[in-house]
């Protein structure tokens, strides 16, 4: 998706990969890959100069960032494999309780041939760009995927704040404190206006009576 300058229309280019990460030439025209690489070859020149790799492919580096984001982001939320649901809402809110769940044939943390190609691009094209800044970057061996070394789904739970629109009656100890609280600023306010207008006006009666006497004098 890019914006053109000066522009707020979104434009769209649709690119289709293969789990292996090369673009799935079925369904993507030959014209949106031109116009995907015209697009972004100010960025892939400044990666091909970076990592001196006359042959950078910049489309299959954004396959990599998109792929290893979802897997990992989706492994957060205890899943090793996507699900799909069909909501159904009633009186009572909506109800996910018969998800669809998918396979894990595609996930790269599964699949030990996934997890070669794109650990494989991670130690050969991504670290060499991160050694480009930072010098000292290094990445251990990854040991094989296996029945020792492999993910497992788990529960998570997601936690979450709202502001809350009931209102609901303050445990006496909150209670007393809040309105201490209220009430000290709304005296001391009060008691504020009060000093300065005792002083103001005792500074009249001071200049009417200063006043006074220098005309009696007289």
């Amino acid at each position: 998706m890019y914006i053109f300058q000066n522009d707020t229309t979104e434009q769209y280019i649709p690119i289709s990969y293969i789990p292996t990460g090369e673009i799935d030439i079925q369904h993507t025209s030959a014209a949106d890959i031109d116009k995907a690489n015209l697009l972004l070859s100010p960025t892939i020149e400044l990666l091909a100069l970076a990592s001196g790799n006359t042959s950078f492919d910049g489309l299959r580096l954004l396959n990599w960032f998109f792929v290893t984001y979802y897997w990992c982001n989706l492994y957060d939320l205890g899943h090793i494999s996507p699900a799909a649901c069909t909501v159904v809402q009633s009186q009572e809110g909506f109800n996910y309780s018969f998800p669809f769940i998918y396979n894990s044939t595609n996930n790269i943390f599964e699949n030990e041939t996934l997890f070669e190609i794109y650990s494989s691009y991670l130690r050969h094209t991504i670290i060499p760009l991160l050694r480009t800044a930072w010098s000292n970057v290094t990445l251990p061996e990854f040991l094989p995927l296996g029945d020792d070394n492999q993910l497992e789904p788990f529960i998570t739970t997601i936690s979450r704040t709202y502001s809350c629109a009931e209102r609901r009656i303050k445990q006496w100890f909150s209670f007393v404190i809040s309105v201490t609280a209220a009430d000290y600023a709304l005296i001391g306010i009060a008691y504020a206006f009060y000093k300065f207008s005792v002083g103001w006006i005792q500074k009249r009666k001071d200049k009417r009576n200063l006043f006074g006497e220098n005309v009696v004098g007289g």
